[in-house]
């Protein structure tokens, strides 16, 4: 980090410290059996002792990026400011994370976070994730930190919960079947065989607080909600035709449940969040008013009258502090209820315990069992 001073006194610290970090996959696990991985994270903008060019005590430093030190000298002799030794001197800090499976196509920025939810490319062999680092001013990692895992996928260990770059297959005491809905029409299911749409990983557990990504949201409606096309044949630019949910991503797309960003792209690994899932829940309930009653945090958001319409409904609720959080990521235990709820669900609370990290007393118990389990309905959901 440089430091100036001009004529009035002012220094301008030149912040040319890039930050540092550290990166691994499962703890550090030599293979893995999922596409679905769990990151783990450190990221620091550290002091720097850049070449001083001048500095006087008792200033308010302006933070400003360059790494070419030509230039700062070039700027310092404009100046007529003489050099001195080098203090150290603080980074700017609010370090942002970036990842990418293959040094092309890179997540979007987000601040630096202890784990982040991640899935690798398609097939087995070694796989390497690299993650990029960018502070305040602008200072990126020159080299991409990177950690490497074993992928080894089994057609008896693949699961619709991995969201993998290839097509997973259910355990085989969980079928799929699709389950009808008309356009703008969600009615009660009678008294039937209820089939899972959505099931848990090889080792046994659901991962209810696990965030889902547009990927794997596409793969869950496509299996429950089936609508007549209304929009033709649309290819995103990120998204590969070996990749593992290119279908339902392109049948959700079709129907117009989901849609994808201007410049052509899906972002299929990107995590939904709150607001996007009640906008595309509320696309199946067009003529259902809304109460106009909201949230203190969605009013003036984008999505406030989609919120408001699930609301209505009571297909969504808020948290016991009143907030809704519609910039919150959805996790896999909330995705079921607000699903369940649509399709008139659940829960299912008769039979034991489907998953190890789901106990009868879990808030979501009932419903995940619903949404996880083929299992008769013994009477219609309304009376549940």
């Amino acid at each position: 980090m440089n430091t100036t001073t001009d004529s009035s006194g002012s220094s301008v610290n030149f912040d040319k410290t890039t930050p540092i970090g550290t990166l691994s996959i499962n703890g550090g696990a030599a293979t893995t059996d999922s596409v679905s991985v769990t990151l783990t994270v450190t990221g620091e903008d550290p002091d720097g002792t850049g070449p001083l060019i001048l500095t006087k005590a008792k200033k308010q430093p302006l933070l400003l990026a360059s790494n070419n030190d030509s230039i700062l000298l070039k700027l310092a002799a404009s100046m007529k400011l003489a050099a001195q030794l080098p203090p150290s001197v603080p980074g700017t800090g609010n370090v942002q994370m970036s990842f990418s499976n293959d040094e092309v196509n890179w997540s979007e920025w987000e601040p630096v976070a202890a784990t982040k939810t991640w899935t690798l490319s398609a097939g087995n062999g070694t796989k390497t994730v690299y993650m990029k680092l960018r502070d305040a001013a602008g200072n990126e990692t020159a080299t991409a930190i990177t950690a490497s895992i074993e992928l080894k996928v089994t057609e008896s260990s693949s699961s619709e919960g991995g969201g993998g770059s290839y097509q997973p297959s259910e355990p085989s005491e969980v079928k799929v079947e699709k389950e009808v809905v008309k356009p703008e029409e969600v009615k009660p299911e009678e008294e039937k065989q209820h089939k899972a749409y959505i099931s848990g990983y090889p080792d046994g557990t659901f991962g209810p607080e696990r965030s889902i990504t547009r990927a794997e949201m596409a793969t869950v409606l496509s299996r429950v909600f089936e609508r007549a096309a209304n929009k033709a044949q649309f290819t995103y630019t990120d998204v590969a035709s070996t990749h593992w949910a290119r279908e339902a991503i392109e049948q959700v797309t079709r129907v117009g449940l989901m849609e994808g960003y201007e410049d052509g792209s899906f972002k299929a690994e990107k995590m939904i969040t709150r607001a996007e899932i009640a906008v595309i829940l509320s696309r199946l309930l067009s003529n259902t008013p809304s109460s106009g009653e909201s949230f203190p945090d969605v009013k003036g958001h984008w999505a406030q009258a989609a919120i408001e319409q699930l609301k209505a409904t009571g297909i969504i609720s808020g948290y016991a502090d009143g907030m809704f959080r519609p910039e919150q990521t959805l996790n896999r235990a909330e995705a079921v209820v607000m699903i369940n709820k649509l399709l008139d669900r659940g829960p299912l609370t008769t039979m034991a315990a489907r998953w190890s990290d789901v106990p009868n007393d879990h808030w979501a118990f009932g419903q995940i069992q619903e949404a996880s389990i083929d299992h008769v309905s013994e009477q219609k959901a309304s009376d549940k």
